[in-house]
């Protein structure tokens, strides 16, 4: 759909297709998807698989999602290997404090223009909620996985074959001589729980707009990554070295999964 331009103020105006439940951005939650006409389930459910793929400013959102969630990842990936390269003894202390600005703005700058998830957690439980149309969350899914996979690509163009599999993806690592994968799963599932139960009621509930306001959940959400960042970075012994990196299924903390896969990936395809 076309941007429309007020005439009487000469402002622009988003785009309908970027009016959705699900979106960080409370005055954009609008609830354009199209309703079945029967009751049966049959159609209920054709409509809700069908319904957006024909709309080309889903398209154009979720590629911007793609853009965005390679730019969170590179950055963070970037982050997290000067942390480790300082050899810090307070690592956590700045995992934490940085992971709510980087989540606060990339969240300020594509709420917009996309909804500002770019976290396949986030959208894959608001499509869970109902807050997100199957076409947009699946196509926010696929450019999110694909950003994080083009940030590994040139994180390890950057530093080469050699240096990468020194930084070990940014710090996506698990020594199971230190931490058993059962408690790893333990700890990545009930945190990846606390965020996205504080997250919706913060920022992702339709209601936080008008308890909030429309800039305080974007913040709000950052602080939540920050204090999950926090307090699982250095659960073990090691940071970026040895041991358990932090929660992977946070916000931008989830990409050093899929950006170790992607980065592991082309070290062995790209001599």
């Amino acid at each position: 759909m076309k941007d429309l331009i007020s005439k009487s103020q000469g402002r622009l105006i988003p785009s309908q297709a970027t009016q959705f439940p699900g979106s960080f951005a409370p005055d954009l939650r609008r609830d354009t998807r199209k309703l079945a006409k029967s009751k049966k389930w049959e159609q209920v459910f054709y409509q809700y698989i069908t319904d957006g793929w024909d709309d080309i400013g889903i398209w154009r959102s979720a590629f911007i999602d793609f853009v965005g969630e390679t730019a969170l990842c590179y950055l963070s990936g970037m982050i997290d290997i000067v942390i480790g390269n300082f050899h810090s003894t307070q690592p956590a202390a700045y995992v934490g404090v940085t992971n709510i600005f980087l989540i606060s703005l990339f969240i300020f700058a594509m709420a917009p223009s996309s909804g500002g998830h770019v976290n396949p957690v986030i959208t894959f439980a608001t499509m869970m909620a109902g807050l997100t149309g199957f076409s947009r969350g699946i196509l926010y899914l696929i450019a999110q996985t694909a950003g994080a996979a083009t940030a590994g690509a040139l994180i390890r163009g950057s530093f080469g074959g050699r240096l990468a599999i020194e930084l070990q993806g940014g710090g996506c690592l698990l020594d199971t001589k230190v931490l058993e994968v059962s408690q790893a799963y333990l700890i990545e599932s009930t945190m990846t729980f606390i965020m996205l139960f504080l997250a919706f009621g913060v920022g992702l509930d339709p209601r936080c707009g008008q308890v909030f306001g429309p800039k305080m959940g974007p913040l709000l959400v950052g602080f939540v990554l920050g204090l999950t960042a926090f307090a699982t970075v250095g659960i073990a012994e090691g940071f970026l070295t040895n041991g358990y990196g932090g929660l992977d299924l946070t916000p931008e903390l989830w990409r050093k999964r899929v950006f170790t896969i992607s980065l592991l990936h082309i070290i062995v395809k790209w001599p």
